[in-house]
């Protein structure tokens, strides 16, 4: 039994997020046979210590899921309160591994020296490396080219990574980090409950789950679902999520007169929903300019429901090959096909593919990484 703490400033279910929900699956599961913490910030409903699901909570600083965002972005100044504060709150406890989520960076230094003094190693779990050219999109050329340089810095030097697709692998080879630290590892699907969400017939009915912000493209959804819907009629959209792009969607959908076709509704809280939502849907539609592994995506092909995305998405190779990819011209075509399918799953390609996804792979994959990280053993190569 090894005693294992998570690190990161937002935790699920308090925080909704695909990244989130990965991790409290993954500390669930180690939680039967390890002693696990998470440390996070401290959003409403939880405590500065607590227990659930067999993980040991430890939060400070309150905050609100909403701070995470400011127009769109990550708020820096709740990244900096993190860092500030999470030396202090881990100091006092001990751990054989430290697993840290490295995005937003700025408390990677802080986890680093908890590491070198009480001899814990240090695995960074990445879902996504950005290039210069995306950071100066992001925050503009200056501040851009900082974080840039700070993320490069902040990356360097853990025991060992845990990238979340061979995309996101590839970047940080290429940034230096040696291959026999990185290891590729996705833990999304709980197969066995999955397998028992129970949902009425698929609807005429594309579904998109996601933050409403301007990466996600989510107006030229809507808009590609209003051609599909003359090809065919009765096709519906539903929009689950929230974000600073809500206002102007709605506003979009009201002036071209799609109150009929698109409905916006908030995120669906609890699992079971969602699933039976995605389940009782014909497609889900991701047209998200920036994208890591994208959980929802793997969520919706195990459901049975066929993904759709444009042929410029982000989304690694191991995913997009079990979905349907167009041109942005040819989706409302695509649309309109898989929603008159009596079949959609004839839509959904590889589909035993979803195998390495599984959450059962869990404890025998953190086994392996606690043993190669002994001294004396060499690192397995990804």
């Amino acid at each position: 039994m090894a005693r294992i703490a998570f690190v990161s400033d937002a935790a699920y279910p308090w925080v909704q997020g695909g990244v989130q929900a990965s991790e409290y699956k993954v500390m669930r599961e180690l939680a039967k046979k390890h002693t696990v913490y998470s440390f996070s910030l401290m959003f409403k409903g939880m405590r500065p210590s607590f227990s659930k699901d067999g993980i040991h909570y430890i939060a400070f600083r309150k905050s609100d899921a909403g701070e995470l965002y400011v127009k769109g972005k990550r708020s820096i100044a709740l990244a900096r309160a993190f860092a500030a504060g999470i030396g202090k709150v881990m100091d006092g406890y001990s751990f054989d591994l430290v697993v840290a989520n490295a995005f937003p960076y700025l408390h990677i230094a802080a986890v680093k020296r908890h590491c070198r003094k009480t001899g814990a190693k240090l695995v960074l779990d990445v879902a996504e490396v950005w290039d210069l050219a995306y950071w100066k999109r992001y925050l503009g050329a200056v501040k851009g080219t900082l974080a840039h340089m700070y993320m490069k810095r902040a990356l360097k030097d853990a025991d060992a990574y845990i990238a979340n697709s061979s995309t996101t692998a590839e970047k940080l080879h290429a940034m230096g980090i040696e291959k026999g630290k990185v290891r590729i590892f996705s833990p999304i699907l709980d197969a066995s409950y999955m397998g028992g969400i129970k949902a009425g017939r698929p609807k005429n009915r594309i579904i998109y789950v996601g933050r409403l912000v301007k990466e996600k493209k989510v107006e030229m959804l809507v808009m590609a679902a209003k051609s599909a819907a003359r090809m065919e009629p009765g096709l519906k959209v539903l929009i689950v999520g929230e974000g600073p792009e809500e206002g102007a969607l709605r506003s979009m959908v009201a002036r071209e007169g799609l109150e009929g076709t698109a409905e916006i509704i908030p995120p669906i809280k609890k699992e079971h929903e969602l699933y039976k939502a995605i389940k009782e849907s014909k497609v889900l539609v991701n047209m998200s300019e920036r994208e890591g592994l994208s959980a929802i995506a793997i969520e919706s092909l195990a459901l049975g429901t066929p993904v759709l995305l444009p042929s410029y998405t982000p989304i690694p190779e191991e995913v997009r090959r079990m979905c349907v990819v167009k041109n942005i011209g040819e989706m409302p075509i695509a649309m309109a096909q898989i929603v008159d399918a009596k079949n959609k799953t004839s839509f959904i390609k590889h589909r035993e593919e979803l195998k390495r996804f599984r959450i059962s792979e869990v404890n025998a994959f953190y086994a392996k990484l606690i043993y190669d990280l002994r001294p004396g053993t060499s690192h397995s190569q990804s």
